[in-house]
């Protein structure tokens, strides 16, 4: 519990409660209020800046694993994983629309930070699937809000990193599962190249999409679902171009969360500092072209992986902090640093943050947000600076349903 996914140690908690009922939490809550104590909550601990990290009290909001029936999409439980959510709908034929490259992140953690996937492409962030919510609130009142009913808590807890509330059940959107994937990937020869194929991705019959920089290869993957593998039988290229590998599978979702859960697997015992930003359209290209010339800095041979991601954008939504909410019109994508270092080596450690700070404030110059679970040097005037009204929205929420700060502010105050 002293750790994050960084890797990197942090304070020891004074007390970790797990799997607590709605009564024993509300219990907890009055036992901090009535002594001045900070409440820090954890799921699967993914984020890597010290979010879930705490000298006081520490919520381990994780659930025990489900009883092998259905699960109800109308009232999931926060602290599942999704990788135990996703089997038991596979079996209702119905699929999450948006999951994250990893199996092992819990609802209510990944609904804090917004989070986004290949399948973006065509459905926006996992926030976006979220048709209501409900969360208890610092003073104990077991609340529920969507879009439409306390819509400050709603708009403020989504993406919000666990300030106005704790999330305790979800009512989600579902789609059809199609359960095969055809799979096409393309070489690109940059960073900018690898943002074209991103650009008109939508443009094109993928259902799925991702770009990834890794080992100095650059590849761009499209993909579509289907019912049957004899639909992907005949299936032409996605682009009027060959590509270099095409491949058809099973549960993508299950196999990237394998692969991924492997390449990070690698780097067990380092320190994990990852930055992750989200860009408009118009500039796009320059971010990307100003990063690449920053990766010839010597401490970029930190950097292992860059990935890149089209995500939908959802004009009707209003969630204070998912970035794509405080952007112009136009496209917005997603773009994400994977940072490895020796745990031990502390002056590199403080050099990579210092290369990555000015990454942000170059993401912030070219209209971009940071994606919150990440390792971030933000202050009130960045926060300003990325979210515009929407940072004033959500500091208004955090006051009026935890106003007494029981619940401790992962965000600047």
């Amino acid at each position: 519990m002293q750790k994050d996914f960084s890797n990197l140690p942090g304070p020891y908690p004074s007390a970790v409660l797990h799997n607590l009922s709605d009564d024993e939490l509300r219990k907890v809550l009055d036992f901090a209020a009535q002594r001045g104590v900070q409440i820090s909550l954890r799921g699967a601990s993914h984020s890597c800046n010290g979010q879930t990290q705490t000298d006081q009290i520490l919520l381990d909001l994780r659930s025990k694993p489900l009883p092998n029936d259905l699960v109800t999409p109308a009232a999931l439980d926060a602290g599942l994983q999704w990788g135990q959510i996703e089997r038991r709908l596979r079996a209702q034929q119905q699929a999450v629309p948006v999951l994250a490259d990893h199996y092992g992140l819990s609802v209510g953690g990944t609904l804090s930070v917004g989070c986004y996937g290949a399948d973006s492409l065509r459905h926006g962030a996992l926030v976006h699937q979220v048709k209501a919510l409900e969360v208890m609130t610092a003073d104990g009142n077991l609340v529920k809000c969507s879009g439409d009913q306390n819509a400050s808590l709603f708009e403020g807890t989504l993406a919000g990193v666990g300030g106005p509330g704790i999330i305790r059940r979800v009512d989600l959107k579902t789609t059809r599962n199609a359960p095969f994937t055809y799979l096409q990937s393309y070489r690109a020869n940059s960073l900018e190249e690898l943002a074209v194929h991103a650009m008109e991705a939508q443009t094109t019959t993928a259902d799925i999409f991702k770009a990834l920089w890794a080992n100095g290869r650059y590849v761009a993957t499209y993909g579509r679902n289907f019912d049957h593998p004899g639909q992907a039988r005949d299936q032409q290229a996605i682009l009027n171009k060959r590509a270099f590998l095409s491949w058809l599978t099973p549960r993508y979702r299950t196999w990237r969360s394998f692969a991924v859960k492997l390449w990070v697997g690698r780097y067990a015992n380092a320190a994990k500092i990852w930055s992750d930003y989200l860009l408009p359209e118009s500039d796009l290209l320059t971010f990307c072209q100003t990063l690449q010339v920053a990766l010839n800095d010597p401490i970029a041979r930190a950097v292992k992986a860059i990935y890149l991601l089209p995500i939908k954008r959802h004009p009707q939504s209003n969630i204070y902090l998912e970035g794509s909410n405080s952007m112009a019109g136009g496209q917005v994508f997603g773009m994400g640093l994977y940072c490895m270092l020796p745990r031990s080596d502390l002056l590199a450690q403080a050099e990579l943050r210092a290369w990555l700070e000015a990454r942000l404030h170059e993401a912030l110059s070219c209209g971009g947000t940071p994606y919150l679970y990440g390792h971030h040097r933000l202050d009130t005037a960045t926060m300003a600076q990325a979210f515009g009204p929407n940072w004033q929205a959500y500091r208004d929420a955090q006051a009026q349903w935890n106003g007494q700060q029981l619940l401790r502010h992962v965000l600047p105050t």
